[in-house]
């Protein structure tokens, strides 16, 4: 039903021309507004229909929009060096404010006052008169290009996917997640809309823009209710209805992105699980001493955003009464639903009871994957120049997030105006009021996720209220010297399976445990005595405070750095904020950070009985934050934001070892020759796009290590020339075979028994590989991510290698050497790991392959139109090249 219009409205909608009045489109050249390009693969895309859905299937043509962005995307590694600033729009397309009319596709006028413009590449440009008719245009926009996908964002962040799409293993498994990180009933959900109230005039405007724009994808809605041939074409294929969306909706979507992106830490409980079981395998001592080794809690040598100090979580002396480690073997991970199926049976099990579920944020991403959702966590990359280095004496940033492959992308560009409101950029389905990623009238900003501590693990000590022994599922616990319940709750709900889909119609039942920490997570024993351990999140049933940063951001109150790091003061996820003017970068690490109790070890759980509570939060003042850095740049690829800021008890790879060095070195190397243009960071960009971090930082030392050796000299020389060349990962020439086809495969065969070869006197011993929760090598590239890198043993195997070569290191490991710490040990180990890497590929370099195919980047379906897999790069997904000009 269409809202009351006001006589204001009505009168001025008159006034409306068919094209709409907005700012003079730019063409994305270097002048009076400056230099704003960005991209976005495969393309916008849409929500289709069933006709273009059949059209597609019939013939295989694209629906406009669906691949015209990735030609751009995926030809840049391959063209890096043929970059200039006059071709820069062969890889990346215009950003400008408003469209010019020769580039209109297609404009529509949803009501009086309001006109959406689309443009040549699908970009929704929304005109209000007023504020209001501009929100109201952000959801209708929304609604028509990416409603089904919305939909099972507001699904999956109530935990009831499988209600949306039926009785599978993997819905299952993402319900069982969201429960685990969240668990809200609906009168939660709407209390987080009205806490905005507590934030003054911005959250009160929050709260109005969020009307508007629930508005708009309502009325949508509804015509697509009344035209079934607007009708996204999922709808049908599910035999449902889509239904109308109200202000919970968007706390819903909000819990998804807290869940994925903006959360660290909580990994205390599996590490207590490592710890004993290391303790228990090589002894006290060596074993709490590995622990410290691979925690690289505080590595000197770990590359950081920011110069200065900011001191976090620096631990004082440990309280043992404040520790609650488990009981050996006792720990049982706590699956909140029940299962029962409709037919008759046992319902489906919860699957085996992985290290992941015991991290509630790390479950929630596992289950994401399992749906079809594949997004790295913390995957993205800015870097930034500053003005006194450039050509034109104005700052450069290329900067954007990396949240996975989705056809149509789960991100959409959208540039929105009304008088107060400003913005083009990346915004998130479901919460697509505003951009959140873009830039404003003299401005532009992005993120990377911040991977910092908002997340602790406590146990709860249960208790009988009557006096009595607790059972080991009590819902009881002691909290300030009382015998308190537990908030449980239980939610109930049939999944049925879609047309032609599996299972039965299965009853769900979610039952909720919560303390006053947070959810339970798992239940077991300390000291023989039952506990429930429980997620005690920072952000918790707070995931739309958020939202009043962007609101600031998109509404003409940022104007300068200072003005940028207040409004991202009061984004409570953990995120790396790039800001860039016509003059100035800034810099801020925002967060709510809790401040620990005295006695509490940061690494493992800690008693929830009221004694160890946090006291407060890191002022805005004391994060991480920089402007104008001294050294001429700054750059984020989700690596330790500042010295003396801790790694979260979930982050092992702050080391000397990290995948933002594919960057910084580029930098170092060019930013002091001065004169940088915009062509000349996009290059810096692209050229690490396709390094494998392992050649570039790791194989130096070992090769070094290693020396010369006459039965292996030709393979040493193989890597050291891929070294040597930039330790790249490309097919340049488009035949289907990496340029180092050699190197490559003898990399990638190498890397595990280099791993095993060299720790197998402590971490070989017993299941201590199996146990330790990060992989050898980052998983993202061979599961069709892209981007990679981020978690391995790189800086574990680095750093033991120059120990043994006698190199400076400053933070020696205890006990985690190469073989047994001596050169000729360490050499020993890393031959016999050689020659296994041969005898598995065979003596002849020239019949060696490289698995291509395996590192190829894979689109996700989000919906009936599917992408062949592309090239692999290491990049952003939604991407910015941005020059302020003067």
């Amino acid at each position: 039903m269409m809202r009351r219009r006001g006589w204001l409205a009505l009168a001025t909608a008159m006034l409306m021309a068919a094209v709409p009045t907005t700012r003079a489109a730019g063409d994305g050249t270097a002048g009076a507004n400056g230099l704003f390009l960005n991209i976005l693969p495969s393309g916008q895309g849409k929500s289709v229909n069933a006709v273009e859905a059949a059209e597609f299937e019939a013939t295989g043509k694209y629906p406009a929009h669906f691949v015209d962005q990735l030609g751009m995307y995926d030809s840049l590694p391959t063209q890096a060096d043929q970059v200039t600033d006059s071709n820069l729009r062969d890889y990346f397309k215009d950003e400008s404010f408003g469209v010019a009319p020769g580039n209109i596709e297609r404009t529509e006028t949803p009501e009086p006052g309001l006109t959406i413009a689309w443009d040549t590449w699908g970009v929704p440009h929304i005109q209000g008169q007023t504020r209001e008719e501009a929100m109201f245009g952000t959801g209708y926009a929304a609604a028509e290009d990416r409603l089904f996908m919305m939909d099972v964002l507001r699904y999956v962040g109530r935990g009831r996917l499988s209600e949306l799409l039926g009785p599978t293993d993997d819905d299952f498994a993402m319900d069982r997640a969201t429960y685990l990180a969240a668990g809200y009933s609906e009168s939660e959900l709407k209390t987080q809309v009205r806490r905005l109230t507590k934030f003054g005039a911005v959250g009160r405007q929050v709260i109005r823009d969020g009307q508007q724009y629930i508005a708009g994808i309502n009325q949508r809605i509804q015509e697509d209710l009344a035209d079934p041939d607007k009708m996204p074409a999922e709808y049908p294929a599910l035999q449902i209805l889509p239904q109308n969306w109200e202000p919970a909706d968007l706390v819903a979507v909000a819990v998804v992105i807290q869940a994925e992106f903006a959360g660290g830490g909580g990994n205390e409980l599996l590490n207590a699980v490592f710890k004993t079981d290391a303790e228990q395998t090589l002894g006290t001592k060596e074993g709490d001493a590995l622990f410290q080794d691979l925690r690289e809690r505080e590595d000197p040598e770990a590359p950081t955003t920011a110069d200065t100090a900011f001191p976090y979580m620096t631990p004082g002396p440990v309280d043992p009464n404040a520790v609650a480690v488990p009981d050996a073997g006792t720990v049982a991970p706590y699956d909140p639903l029940t299962l029962t199926p409709q037919g008759g049976g046992s319902g489906p099990k919860s699957g085996r009871l992985t290290p992941g579920r015991l991290n509630p944020h790390v479950a929630f991403r596992q289950a994401l994957t399992r749906i079809g959702l594949k997004m790295p966590d913390a995957e993205s990359n800015w870097l930034a120049v500053n003005a006194d280095r450039t050509r034109d004496g104005h700052p450069i940033a290329v900067m954007g997030p990396q949240v996975g492959y989705f056809i149509p992308q789960i991100l959409m560009d959208m540039d929105v105006h009304a008088p107060g409101l400003d913005a083009r950029g990346a915004t998130f389905p479901g919460i697509s009021l505003y951009v959140l990623l873009g830039r404003g009238p003299n401005f532009a900003w992005s993120a990377t996720s911040g991977e910092s501590d908002e997340i602790d693990v406590r146990a709860e000590k249960l208790c009988d209220p009557g006096g009595g022994d607790p059972g080991p599922d009590s819902t009881y616990y002691e909290f300030n010297g009382r015998c308190v319940s537990m908030y449980t709750r239980q939610d109930q709900w049939v999944s049925k399976p879609t047309p032609g889909g599996p299972g039965q119609p299965t009853l769900v039942q979610a039952n909720v445990q919560r303390t006053v920490h947070g959810p339970v997570i798992a239940r077991a024993q300390v000291a023989g005595a039952p506990v429930a351990y429980v997620s005690q999140r920072s952000t918790f049933g707070a995931e739309l405070d958020s939202a009043t940063s962007f609101e600031m951001l998109n509404s003409d109150s940022v104007h300068d750095v200072a003005s940028f790091q207040r409004a991202m003061s009061h984004e409570t996820g953990s995120f790396n904020w790039l800001y860039v003017d016509d003059q100035h970068v800034g810099y801020y690490h925002s967060g709510l950070y809790p401040v620990r109790a005295a006695g509490v070890d940061t690494d493992l759980p800690s008693w929830g009985t009221g004694q160890w509570e946090w006291q407060g939060f890191v002022p805005p003042s004391q994060h991480p934050q920089a402007v104008d850095p001294s050294k001429g740049w700054i750059d984020s690829w989700n690596n330790k934001p500042a010295p003396k800021w801790e790694a979260s008890d979930a982050n092992y790879n702050f080391g000397p070892v990290h995948r933002v060095q594919m960057l910084s070195s580029r930098l170092a190397d060019r930013v002091p020759q001065g004169n940088m243009t915009p062509a000349d960071m996009v290059k810096v960009m692209a050229d690490a796009a396709t390094v494998d971090l392992r050649g570039q930082e790791v194989m130096p030392a070992v090769l070094r290590a290693i020396g010369s050796d006459p039965g292996l000299q030709q393979y040493l020389d193989i890597m050291r020339q891929w070294v040597d060349s930039g330790a790249h990962r490309i097919d340049r020439d488009g035949n289907g075979q990496y340029d180092d086809q050699a190197a490559v495969a003898l990399m990638d065969t190498w890397w595990t028994p280099m791993v095993t070869t060299m720790f197998s006197s402590t971490m070989g011993r017993g299941d201590l590989f199996e146990q330790f929760p990060m992989a050898f090598d980052d998983q993202n590239r061979t599961l069709g991510l892209g981007s990679s890198f981020q978690d391995g043993y790189y800086g574990y195997v680095q750093k033991a290698v120059r120990m043994a070569l006698g190199e400076g290191v400053a933070q020696p490991y205890q006990v985690l050497t190469c073989g047994d710490g001596t050169l000729e040990g360490c050499r020993s180990a890393l031959i016999d790991s050689l020659q296994q890497a041969i005898d598995k590929l065979g003596p002849d370099p020239s019949t060696w392959n490289a698995d291509e195919a395996g590192d190829a980047i894979v689109y996700e379906a989000v919906g009936l139109i599917t992408l062949d897999p592309q090239p692999w790069q290491n990049r952003p997904t939604f991407q910015q090249v941005v020059q302020v000009g003067g």
